[in-house]
């Protein structure tokens, strides 16, 4: 029997934290946060919580899966060894549901919504990758020789196709994730599209009814089934529902998606005039929902992936350099700051608005150790939360 490894064991450490954590109050490694009132209660926090650990157990059950099963290697080995990264992502991710908490009774409504939908985004966008990931792990052993299955089939066969291409000219889009939803508006499994537009869902489906949308990162306007935009946050069973029967292959559910309008701009270091790279940009509606981001190149450049519609829009900052974020146009934007205080980018469909750029100032520093007051040996992996003079939090 192989040894459980470190990571493993960290998930499962992750996990069970979370899932014994009361509502009221989290610790975050160093000190415990006193109970979180009034909003905590609030149904987004436990869904957040109810998110990462279903991301947990996917990834922790990769690496077991990968583990048990034959050796990894060859032409599909570079998109498998992505674990690595997506574990990453993940810590990153639990320390910022940790820091929502934290913030979360001083927060307005539109900046607890903006946080909310950024970080179960977020973690979304992590299921997806890990699924794919095992998807691509299965298909490898089943081209092997000797290949075998390491986990039963599944017990449904009901399944779900069609294509997505674009409105007008009719050209399939490739890359597109299709994401499959229970009428509780959990999601259940997803499709990716092929180049000639084609998807089919990965996960076999039990008999009932589904809903379907799109996230695009070619530029289009995302959807749910049939043909309803979707644009910054949307409730998935406003869609359509598709009907499945376990067995039979529902076709035929297709999506014609929109060219949408996008941004695209610069950000450069305010002394040097030297482009950042790898500055994440957020964008948000004229209402302050949000909508996407992206990150600059090696030169500093950046362009929005996600098509929007004709609109007003607002942009932020997020850095991990210190350099201190901004709205744009050249606002200050410390932690939490309300996106609609910036400067209004116009968007039109089909566009790309150019020359939305930022000049950032380097900050400064704070750096320490931290030690147990006892034994004073080192404590690991914690964290620290920087506060202003007003006591808000600004990393």
């Amino acid at each position: 029997m192989r040894p459980i490894t470190p990571l493993i064991v960290l998930f499962g450490i992750t996990l069970l934290a979370f899932a014994a954590l009361p509502v009221p109050a989290i610790a975050t490694g160093v000190e415990e946060e006193a109970a979180i009132p009034t909003k905590a209660v609030d149904p987004r926090l436990e869904i957040l919580r109810s998110e990462l650990g279903r991301t947990t157990r996917q990834l922790e059950n990769l690496r077991r899966e990968m583990d048990r099963g034959p050796s990894v290697r060859g032409p599909a080995a570079p998109q498998l060894l992505n674990i690595d990264s997506q574990s990453a992502d993940l810590d990153r991710l639990e320390r910022r549901l940790v820091a929502l908490a934290r913030d979360w009774s001083s927060l307005s409504e539109a900046e607890a919504s903006d946080r909310f939908h950024g970080l179960q985004n977020r973690m979304r966008q992590l299921q997806r990758d890990s699924g794919n990931s095992r998807f691509a792990l299965h298909r490898f052993w089943s081209q092997r020789p000797n290949g075998r299955p390491i986990l039963p089939a599944p017990p449904y066969t009901g399944a779900i196709t069609g294509t997505v291409t674009e409105e007008g000219s009719g050209t399939p889009i490739s890359g597109t994730y299709v994401e499959i939803y229970d009428t509780n508006g959990w999601y259940v499994t997803n499709g990716t599209t092929n180049s000639s537009g084609v998807y089919s869902s990965n996960a076999g489906l039990a008999t009932g009814d589904y809903y379907l949308r799109t996230y695009d990162y070619s530029g289009h306007i995302d959807e749910l089934y049939d043909d309803i935009q979707c644009v910054s946050w949307c409730t998935v069973t406003d869609g359509t529902p598709v009907s499945v029967t376990d067995g039979v292959t529902a076709s035929g559910i297709d999506f014609a998606l929109t060219k949408g309008g996008l941004i695209s701009g610069n950000i450069t270091d305010e002394d040097t005039t030297n482009g950042i790279h790898s500055i994440e940009v957020d964008i948000y509606t004229a209402s302050g929902g949000y909508v996407s981001y992206t990150t600059t190149d090696g030169s500093g450049n950046y362009i929005t992936t996600v098509g929007m519609p004709t609109g007003t829009y607002y942009a932020r900052t997020f850095n991990a350099d210190s350099y201190l974020d901004e709205l744009y146009d050249d606002i200050p934007c410390l932690g939490s700051c309300t996106v609609t205080d910036g400067t209004a980018i116009s968007v039109t469909i089909g566009v790309e608005t150019t020359g939305i750029d930022f000049e950032l100032t380097p900050g400064g520093a704070i750096s320490g150790h931290l030690e147990d007051g006892v034994t004073h040996l080192p404590i690991p992996f914690s964290g620290l939360n920087i506060h202003d003079a007003a006591g808000q939090s600004v990393s």
